[in-house]
């Protein structure tokens, strides 16, 4: 299989983060201290029992907003220390990922979309979770071309 792009990388710390905050927590940290804050308000709008129902939602969506990052963050740090090793992502016909610990092969049709952060590309997976890219560490390919490439090849591009 003769690759159009490879793209080999470790991912550092940073990266982890980058990928929760801006991708697998983002509408949590978006959506939950709105939510959060418009429970508050009608606790004070509110009259009868109905108003403590809304600020103890309230209450409890601002929380989780802001425990729900920390906690992905923590476990998506946890399972990615299992292989810290490089890993070497092949795009030709199909994807090809190597690691020290795995070696796998995945169809473009299993992708939903291209997501990107300030130094990643996240594959979004149409079954849970992303394959990560780092930006700025192609072998072969430019970078610049890669997300015509796999919006082409996926036909789809999320915002």
């Amino acid at each position: 299989m003769e690759a159009r792009f490879v793209n080999r990388f470790t991912l550092t710390p940073t990266d982890k983060k980058e990928y929760v905050m801006r991708v697998l927590a983002k509408p949590v940290i978006t959506w939950g201290p709105v939510v959060g804050l418009a429970g508050i308000a009608s606790y004070f709008l509110m009259e009868g029992p109905v108003r403590f129902v809304m600020g103890t939602a309230g209450l409890l969506a601002l929380i989780t907003s802001f425990l729900t990052p920390l906690l992905t963050l923590k476990e998506f740090s946890a399972s990615m220390d299992l292989d810290p090793s490089e890993t070497t992502v092949f795009f030709g016909e199909k994807i090809r990922v190597e690691s020290r610990a795995s070696h796998i092969e995945l169809d473009y049709e299993q992708f939903k979309g291209i997501k990107e952060t300030p130094s990643l590309y996240c594959l979004r997976l149409k079954s849970k979770g992303s394959l990560l890219v780092k930006k700025n560490h192609f072998i072969q390919g430019r970078e610049e071309d890669f997300p015509a490439f796999i919006a082409e090849k996926i036909q789809r591009k999320e915002d």
